[in-house]
């Protein structure tokens, strides 16, 4: 999830500061841990 994905869901759900950047961090989690089936969580 990029930052034109979070700008959209936040400007369409109306999202308050704090929801924001409950937003923003399940982003940068998406972007560190892959989101595939069966992965070894503790491999990382």
């Amino acid at each position: 999830m990029n930052g034109s994905h979070v700008n959209t869901i936040s400007n369409r759900l109306s999202l308050r500061p704090p929801q924001r950047i409950s937003l923003e961090t399940l982003a940068r989690v998406c972007d560190i841990i892959p989101l595939e089936k069966n992965v070894d969580a503790r491999r990382r």
